[in-house]
């Protein structure tokens, strides 16, 4: 970005309203990663389990595996559906942005067979290249992954809200300006009043006087002066991401965007909501006593950028650190009230012990049901929660921030009060009754919270 094209940003958006700070790590770019946790399950829709299982075999060991139904029934959305006229109607009105780079070019079929299989309603998909569609490399892993998030994004906000409109935002790559321009091009053409960002980049690889993360900033201001929602992931690497101490991932640290932790989600085969604790693979008996362990863990940091927004005023967090021995030793450190703008803020179903299945095509020889876990898996159903209250209350929340802080502890959300984000050796946070940094506020029970909002 040019010195000039930053100016005119400055003049026209003004400076941001949050503080930020420099890190003592930069880059030249920042490079946003999307590559959910998944695992095949099948090729076609015969080797799905039975409606009333939960459990996908996935070669040597099973996973929990949950349809659209199970999560709609688990997180109320069937309440909510009841006060807007039903299934087929929800999110009717309201346009979700799904911002990804590369995308998928097999999504609109993709999609077609996801709904035929679960009996959902048709979409409305509209894919938007304002820099031109990419041309599809299936041999890059970097677009492979970025096609599954695209999958994930668009099948579960639409399965959540089948009757919102979906604007698929693709940028031509998730280096440089790419994704920022992409952004830039959905403001500027009003294409939706909620953003779902399932992507991110550790704060402590770049610095804070990056031109990206500058423009990203006033990107962000100027959508939620427009009332836009706007909606990011806080990782799936645990309190650290990968960084020498716990990291926030941006952009789910900006004080604009909504940051979506993750849960380990218990539900009865019928679909019944039954317990949550912290996403932290490393802490889930049902993968170790199969002898499995995945390096996977929900985001939940302290900014080193951002101060500490008033919506956030009062919050404690538990530290909790593992050391590198071969018998690992945990403690508990003392209650610190960070003074830094901390994720998550809410949370969502997101370990693959209890994942989603959707469906995915392209790469042909690679094709079938497969089931998908991540914060990546959050930010687009929480885009859908927000959808069905614009729609129920006839209006566009914009930040929600302070609405949904002043409802901690009510029954719109479980509060998640086990578990941790820290992967071993390492340090993180626990869960703990009312905000913690793993889950936030915790999980919504949707159809309560969208009459609270």
């Amino acid at each position: 970005m040019t010195a000039s094209f930053l100016l005119l940003l400055l003049l026209v958006f003004g400076a941001a309203s949050y503080s930020y700070g420099t890190s003592s790590s930069s880059t030249t770019n920042i490079v946003f990663d999307a590559n959910p946790p998944r695992e095949f399950v099948a090729a076609s829709s015969s080797g799905l389990p039975s409606a009333q299982s939960d459990v996908c075999n996935v070669g040597s060991f099973d996973l929990h595996c949950y349809t659209p139904q199970m999560i709609q029934k688990a997180y109320d959305f069937t309440g909510a559906y009841k006060l807007i006229g039903g299934e087929a109607n929800a999110g009717a009105g309201v346009t979700i942005v799904i911002v990804d780079a590369y995308g998928s070019p097999t999504i609109a079929h993709d999609l077609q067979v996801f709904d035929s299989t679960f009996g959902l309603p048709s979409a409305k998909l509209n894919i938007i290249c304002p820099q031109g569609c990419p041309t599809f490399n299936p041999t890059s892993g970097n677009e492979i992954g970025w096609s599954f998030e695209t999958t994930l994004d668009v099948e579960y906000s639409h399965a959540m809200a089948p009757g919102a409109t979906i604007d698929l935002v693709v940028a031509s790559t998730n280096f440089g300006n790419a994704i920022n321009n992409a952004e830039q091009y959905a403001l500027d053409n009003s294409l939706g009043q909620i953003w779902s960002q399932s992507f991110g980049a550790s704060e402590c690889f770049f610095s804070g006087d990056n031109s990206q993360f500058v423009q990203s900033q006033q990107i962000y201001q100027a959508a939620a002066a427009q009332g836009i929602t706007l909606i990011a992931s806080s990782g799936d690497s645990g309190a650290q991401e990968g960084c020498p101490s716990p990291s926030a991932l941006y952009p789910s640290s900006s004080p604009l965007n909504l940051a979506v932790g993750g849960t380990h989600l218990n539900i009865s085969p019928n679909g019944n909501y039954q317990s949550e604790t912290a996403w932290n693979d490393e802490e889930d008996t049902y993968l170790l006593n199969q002898g499995v362990s995945f390096p996977y863990a929900t985001g939940g940091a302290p900014s080193i950028f951002f101060s500490l927004p008033s919506y956030q005023s009062g919050i404690s967090l538990t530290p909790y650190t593992c050391s590198g021995s071969t018998i690992s030793t945990c403690s508990t450190g003392a209650t610190v009230f960070p003074n830094t703008r901390t994720t998550s803020d809410v949370s969502y179903d997101a370990d693959i012990d209890g994942g989603v299945l959707a469906y995915w095509s392209a790469v042909p020889s690679q094709a079938g049901f497969y089931i998908f876990g991540g914060t990546s898996a959050g930010s687009p159903q929480w885009s859908a929660v927000i959808a069905i209250a614009d729609q129920l209350h006839k209006t566009s929340f914009g930040d929600v921030h302070s609405l949904l802080y002043s409802l901690e502890g009510t029954r719109s959300f479980h509060d998640v009060t086990s578990g941790s984000n820290t992967l071993e050796p390492g340090s993180g946070y626990l869960a703990t009754v009312g905000y913690d940094a793993p889950t936030g506020l915790g999980s919504p029970d949707v159809g309560v919270l969208v009459q609270a909002l």
